[in-house]
């Protein structure tokens, strides 16, 4: 079992449902734009490669400008107070469900 793996998860998950809460916060947007940025980031330079909590292997760099698009689109509709901006960063948790089961599972 990947007690790592199902935390990030859990975290991620609390995250977006406390964006639906708090709505009209202004350090939200602030903080997503950091992390959209970051995945960009990490992403364009092969940064952060050797991941511990991945026994070594940080096999979702392929997928961080999927996280990159999807946190600043959110950052984008929660500016705007649309309601259904929390389920970007839903979506973005199965997502990372899905790349984690089909990494693990097919190993491609």
């Amino acid at each position: 079992m990947n007690y790592n793996f199902i935390l990030c998860i859990l975290i991620r998950f609390i995250i977006s449902f406390l964006t639906k809460k708090f709505q009209n916060n202004k350090i939200i947007p602030l903080l997503t734009f950091i992390q959209s940025l970051s995945f960009f980031y990490l992403f364009l330079f092969d940064l952060r490669l050797e991941a511990p909590e991945a026994n070594g292997i940080t096999w979702w760099n392929i997928y961080r400008p999927i996280h990159g698009a999807l946190f600043l689109l959110f950052t984008f509709y929660y500016l705007k107070k649309y309601k259904f901006a929390w389920q970007i960063l839903f979506f973005d948790t199965i997502f990372g469900i899905i790349f984690f089961m089909f990494h693990h599972l097919i190993r491609y």
